[in-house]
């Protein structure tokens, strides 16, 4: 997230995607990287000239972003998850945090944050790097992205993997997302792409040896 490596990504063809920034940060990124496309005649593999802010979802072309996502059940199950989901939170950053990962965690208009702090999972959350509460909470935060960055057409990547949640545990988070916040944000940013059903086979066959 180094204004030298977007300023390369505008530069050399290259799409932008980052994942652990507040949002004035990822504001000012993708301005930053939008102020290079234009200066060096909006480079494209395709030569097709200028693209939309943010993200253009026809010639995807600009820059994505990533947040980790948690959708809380309602009533006394949600203040246990959202504990448990904190512990997850820190198990993950505990590992990042030596490696000076703090530094992209301060908001435009702070000073760099101490490279040896401690990241707790409610500095994260205070953020919104990481997305966490009702599916109407999650929502609301996910669109106040868009608007703020500006965003016209809107790439957005949930990650829901969390240290400690089972397989169908994540898989069901995906499934709340799926019916409950997709369709709002497709309503709200303009649509979204229509994908047949997939037709993989997730499950291998098998065979008996002979």
């Amino acid at each position: 997230t180094s204004a030298r490596s977007i300023r390369w990504a505008a530069q050399h063809r290259v799409n932008a995607f980052t994942v652990p920034e507040p949002t004035s940060r990822l504001k000012r990124n993708i301005e930053i990287y939008y102020e290079e496309a234009e200066k060096q005649g909006w480079p494209d593999r395709l030569q097709r000239g200028h693209w939309k802010f943010g993200w253009d979802a026809e010639k995807h072309r600009g820059f994505g972003c990533c947040r980790y996502v948690h959708i809380l059940p309602n009533g006394q199950g949600g203040q246990q998850d959202l504990q448990r989901y904190k512990r997850a939170l820190e198990l993950q950053w505990d590992y990042y945090g030596p490696f000076g990962f703090a530094a992209v965690l301060s908001d435009v208009d702070e000073p760099m944050y101490d490279l040896h702090m401690k990241i707790t999972a409610d500095l994260i959350m205070q953020k919104e790097i990481a997305i966490v509460g009702t599916a109407e909470q999650v929502i609301e935060k996910i669109l106040r992205i868009k608007q703020t960055c500006g965003y016209d057409d809107f790439l957005f990547t949930a990650w829901f993997e969390a240290g400690g949640y089972s397989t169908e545990e994540i898989e069901d988070q995906m499934q709340v997302f799926a019916a409950e916040v997709m369709p709002v944000l497709r309503r709200e940013c303009g649509g979204g792409p229509t994908l047949p059903a997939s037709q993989v086979q997730l499950v291998p066959e098998q065979v008996s040896a002979g």
